[in-house]
């Protein structure tokens, strides 16, 4: 880089002095026009190198196949499943129930679809103050509208847990 400032700077001082020596007619006009181009020259040389610091891409006319790193989109659909179930779980949780969520999904297309929702409900019981209400058929509903699938597709089981009475 340094050679390569230094040799503008040389051309550039070179075709001031032969400006300032050379006569006003029409020889003058022609070096001074030899001088602009040399100048030119030395300016552009590094860009002919810089064909060694591009990559050749070398393809086949049309035979190149493009894949899918399986492994990779296997790892997201099933990040993807996990944030689902995680959703499901914390609407669940604000219903007043603990849940576990089971995501069972097809990538069919390279595309992710949900095709079946399980859902563990854990009931401590009704309490007597409370009327019971439809849960598990609203839990339903809001699962099968949030990931896109029919109610039938949700499946809820219902787990009753014994507490210890004091």
């Amino acid at each position: 880089m340094k050679e390569y400032i230094l040799s503008i700077v040389s051309v550039i001082l070179l075709t001031a002095a032969v400006g300032i020596i050379l006569p006003e007619g029409k020889t003058g006009k022609f070096i001074k026009g030899i001088f602009a181009v040399a100048t030119l020259v030395v300016i552009l040389t590094p860009l002919t190198k810089i064909g060694d610091y591009i990559p050749a891409f070398e393809t086949e006319s049309g035979d190149v196949e493009i894949g899918y790193d399986e492994e990779y989109l296997d790892y997201m659909y099933d990040k993807k499943s996990e944030v689902y179930a995680a959703e499901i779980e914390s609407y669940i949780q604000e219903k007043g129930c603990e849940s576990d969520v089971e995501i069972v999904y097809d990538c069919a297309d390279y595309e992710f679809h949900i095709v079946k929702v399980s859902i563990n409900l854990y009931f401590s019981g009704i309490s007597e103050e409370d009327e019971h209400i439809y849960i598990m058929s609203e839990i339903q509903k809001a699962v099968a509208q949030y990931c896109g699938i029919e109610e039938e597709k949700v499946q809820i089981n219902e787990i009753f847990i014994e507490t210890e009475k004091q």
